[in-house]
């Protein structure tokens, strides 16, 4: 008997460790966890960082990195060296393939965090075996989910050229500090 209890208890302590391992509220940190070190966690992921012009190194990292089976840029914000929240940005896409990208994402993060507080996707309340319409209207496509852990803002908007106009769509996906906790209906 004691030998299945010490077996079970060191599966128990396995789950936590793997779970703890692969738990981090923003790829590889905790919403609060100090910056410091982020560099190299990433580089261990085998992202790339990108130099930033437009804040300050202390506050913003960026990383050209590997998420949701996607090419994309990581963004750590950092407020006083930990971090207050993240992005995922997709590269730039037109509308379609930018709907198809959310609706990926989108549905890896209904099994991530379960119902959303709230979905404007087009597919969320209509008939599963229609195709979704494709609006061009940016606001038809966000989706938030509210956790005890993090609150979770999927979006899609307009995006810029390289040379600062706009053109093609773009992805994001916005991980914060969680907010009240309200019940998605």
């Amino acid at each position: 008997m004691a030998l299945g209890y010490q077996l079970k208890y060191c599966l128990f302590i396995l789950a936590v460790l793997a779970a703890r391992a692969d738990a981090a509220d923003f790829r590889v940190l905790n919403i609060g966890d100090a910056c410091a070190g982020v560099e190299a966690k990433e580089a261990a992921l085998g992202s790339k960082a990108i130099p930033r012009n437009d804040t300050p190194r202390a506050y913003a990292l960026a990383f050209e990195a590997k998420e949701f089976g996607r090419d994309l840029v990581v963004l750590y914000l950092c407020n006083e060296g930990r971090l207050s929240s993240g992005t995922y940005r997709l590269p730039l896409e037109e509308l379609d393939n930018a709907v198809k990208s959310f609706r990926n994402i989108h549905d890896q993060l209904l099994e991530r965090y379960g119902t959303p507080l709230l979905d404007s996707s087009p597919w969320h309340v209509r008939d599963a075996t229609q195709p979704a319409t494709i609006s061009s209207q940016p606001s038809e496509y966000s989706t938030d989910w509210s956790t005890p852990r993090v609150f979770a803002h999927l979006m899609i908007g307009h995006g810029r050229k390289p040379n600062g106009s706009l053109g093609g769509w773009k992805v994001a996906l916005v991980i914060g500090p969680p907010g009240p906790q309200i019940k998605p209906n």
